[in-house]
């Protein structure tokens, strides 16, 4: 059974998670989110692959949405954070830019 998480947890625990799922071909682990009835997979890229290779008659089976990171995880999670960082600098700015009534 597939590991199912939020995705404010997955995000926390995105390089455990990926050594588990590239350790253990076959594990995947879901990735919902509260207000959206969608939700995403992550799975190990060699898994993919078998999946696509266990159909040789067939050409058509191909895993809609997949994609390989072009960089390190450790740049595309800065990156992926880097909105939000700014959001907060800016917020503690006008917080700090207000005068105080005593």
């Amino acid at each position: 059974m597939a590991k199912r998480m939020l995705i404010s947890a997955a995000r926390k625990q995105l390089f455990d998670l990926f050594d588990e799922v590239v350790a253990n071909s076959g594990r995947r682990v879901v990735i919902g989110r509260r207000d959206v009835t969608s939700e995403a997979v992550l799975i190990g890229l060699n898994y993919v692959e078998q999946l696509e290779r266990a159909r040789p008659g067939s050409s058509t089976f191909k895993l809609q949405g997949s994609a390989r990171a072009l960089t390190s995880p450790e740049l595309l999670v800065e990156e992926l954070r880097a909105p939000q960082a700014q959001h907060w600098r800016e917020k503690l700015r006008t917080f700090s830019s207000k005068k105080v009534k005593r």
